[in-house]
């Protein structure tokens, strides 16, 4: 007859199934209540700390990834041409795509539903002024109608995210382009006094003014500034514009940094061109494959490409390095939480086993076999890990909604404002971890009492164990 875990029969196997013997076990966990219940709240306060760390992980997740796919807009893909990603600064022209392969894109993509939105992006750099200071600037182009889509997205009202702090102020799908719009991180708009905005001044009389640079007082007169850039056609290329929008910028890359209609920028640099592609998709849990997807149908229509996941250290620098500190110190902590759990399951089920070798030797002596009572003594702690489990959840998802409560804010590095603290432990997760602790605690219990029914019956009725 083969034997499976912990070396039962197909025979005593059945025992489980039996009323009588789940009564039985039911009947032994009363007769020891008080080391059952602290044997039951190590597990249950286990779980609920679990919980509590799987939700502040998956909360943090899911806010990083929110503020940076749809706040910052990065996309849970970007496609760059062949090494485009390292070498579209120094040649700009020989690593963006043309309108050609800008049709070639757009073919491809069309034959994806899963994809909900695509923009091609422009980059370029310069100096900006207000008539007076001078500073550079690391400039971004996306399609105006995206860019208000996306700052209107779902997943950022799911999770909180406060876009009023992220941009402050209109976007370039509010206004004309030939107005110019632009928006200024929050850093280079205070190094260039523009943090009055183009809809807050009197629009009758909103004319660029001539500033007294050598005034000892610099108010803002208007919102108007200078762009002066390279083209690629090796021209000086300079542009009016408009101060529109401010939005948060204050990690070391986005203290230059400005973004402006596709057009607009195309404009400036006296180009066609785009420098990558960004995908946003309605599943994100279906990137890396579609990438491989788009990869080599991109290739088989003659265009090379690059294609970077969102949660890529090189394309999004900020999520990639908080979620991987996170990861690396939630699993510690849930490390010493399970160890905590293991070891109070086997100093009581040592305890227990020991206590009670003589009613297994007595048991053993009327006919009872091994595997038998390994299954008995098994039943036992599956109930109490069930009611424990059962209990944590509910410990834990008071505690959740009391710290939910409290509103607390957190700030990570790069996020301006900090977040609020959502605890939101996903469903598949918590249950996966519920029937871990559970197996885990069985199999730790079901070791000890097969160690000590192995013995001989003589040895157990005379408790030359203990």
């Amino acid at each position: 007859m083969p034997k499976i875990l912990l070396g039962y029969t197909l025979e005593h196997s059945r025992w489980v199934f039996q009323p009588t013997a789940w009564r039985l076990a039911l009947r032994n966990l009363s007769r020891n209540i008080r080391r059952n219940m602290a044997t039951g709240s190590a597990l249950a306060l286990g779980f609920a700390g679990l919980l509590a760390l799987m939700g502040f992980l998956y909360s943090i997740d899911s806010y990083l990834a929110a503020y940076t796919v749809y706040g910052t807009q990065i996309g849970h893909l970007t496609v760059f041409k062949s090494q485009g990603f390292e070498r579209y600064a120094m040649e700009p022209k020989a690593y963006s795509f043309s309108p050609a392969d800008q049709q070639v894109i757009r073919s491809t993509l069309a034959r994806h539903p899963e994809i909900e939105l695509s923009s091609g992006q422009l980059q370029g750099s310069g100096l900006i002024s207000n008539g007076c200071d001078t500073q550079p600037f690391q400039a971004r182009g996306t399609d105006p109608d995206t860019a208000q889509a996306l700052r209107q997205h779902k997943e950022l009202r799911r999770w909180n995210v406060p876009m009023q702090s992220y941009v402050r102020g209109q976007s370039a799908a509010d206004l004309p382009l030939d107005l110019n719009p632009i928006q200024l991180s929050n850093t280079l708009a205070k190094q260039l006094n523009k943090q009055k905005l183009y809809s807050e001044f009197d629009q009758h009389d909103n004319l660029a003014v001539v500033p007294d640079c050598t005034a000892l007082a610099k108010h803002q007169l208007d919102s108007n500034v200078q762009l002066l850039t390279k083209s690629w056609a090796d021209a000086m290329s300079i542009q009016d514009a408009e101060v529109v929008g401010v939005f948060s910028g204050k990690a070391e890359g986005q203290k230059s940094a400005l973004t402006m209609a596709l057009p607009q920028l195309q404009k400036l640099l006296d180009t066609e061109h785009v420098s990558s592609y960004g995908l946003w998709l309605k599943d994100p849990s279906r990137a890396p494959a579609l990438a491989k997807t788009l990869a080599q149908e991109l290739r088989s229509a003659g265009l090379n490409v690059d294609i970077y996941s969102w949660t890529s250290k090189q394309t999004n620098p900020l999520y990639a390095g908080t979620m991987n500190f996170l990861r690396i110190m939630i699993t510690f902590l849930a490390c010493v939480l399970v160890a905590i759990v293991v070891f109070s399951i086997f100093n009581a089920s040592t305890m227990t086993a020991i206590e009670r070798s003589q009613e297994t030797g007595m048991m053993r002596s009327l006919g009872f076999e091994r595997q038998a009572l390994t299954s008995l003594f098994g039943m036992e702690i599956l109930l109490l890990s069930l009611i424990s489990i059962a209990l944590g959840g509910v410990i834990g998802f008071i505690g959740i909604e009391g710290v939910q409560a409290l509103k607390i804010r957190l700030y990570p590095p790069g996020l301006e404002g900090g977040m609020e603290l959502i605890l939101r432990p996903g469903f598949k997760a918590s249950f996966l971890t519920a029937v871990g602790l559970v197996i885990l605690t069985t199999l730790t219990a079901l070791a000890v009492q097969r160690k000590i029914a192995q013995q001989r019956i003589i040895n157990l009725l005379s408790a030359a164990n203990r």
